[in-house]
């Protein structure tokens, strides 16, 4: 009974603290000499579409980092046209009532869709957003396509993974 309690709180705080750091990428490119770092997947939201005329439809996040150029990467479930009206603009609207608006990357390698998949990789054009992402958790995020727009809402711990990974990106040095 005590092991069970012990290993129930080990799992809550590491849940809680959120601060243990699993990446998919830590290396250095041997031809360009680039350093590259990239958090895991974390999945932030997710409905399952059990509601009338609703689709199943999720979301993943990862921060990334190429030589001292920081960016997220957002993987969407792939609804039906949806990678074709994608905009280019995500904004993230924080618990503490700031936005960080986020835009498309410049890199056409970083963006491309499969079957069930598609991915886009922003970034702010501020510094100090990446220090706002940081400090507060995630309310909603708001997602631009070329008509109109779609907000989703966070549950807490959703909310606490996209700092947690961008914090991520400091452990390892540029």
């Amino acid at each position: 009974m005590k092991l069970l309690i012990i290993i129930s709180a080990l799992l809550l705080s590491k849940l809680a603290s959120g601060q243990d750091c699993e990446y998919s990428v830590n290396e250095i490119d041997e031809f360009t000499g680039q350093k590259k770092l990239k958090t895991e997947l974390e999945l932030i939201y997710m409905n399952l579409g059990f509601g009338r005329g609703q689709e199943a439809f999720k979301i993943w996040v990862m921060a990334s980092r190429i030589d001292s150029s920081e960016y997220l990467k957002f993987m969407f479930s792939n609804k039906e046209g949806f990678k074709h009206t994608m905009g280019i603009v995500i904004m993230i609207k924080l618990e503490n009532g700031e936005i960080v608006k986020l835009v498309l990357r410049d890199d056409p390698a970083e963006h491309y869709s499969d079957y069930w998949y598609y991915r886009i990789a922003i970034y702010s054009k501020k510094e100090e957003d990446w220090e706002k992402l940081k400090a507060s958790p995630i309310a909603k995020i708001r997602i631009y396509s070329r008509e109109n727009f779609k907000d989703y809402e966070l549950k807490e711990l959703s909310s606490l993974k996209l700092g947690n990974a961008i914090k991520c990106l400091e452990k390892v040095a540029n």
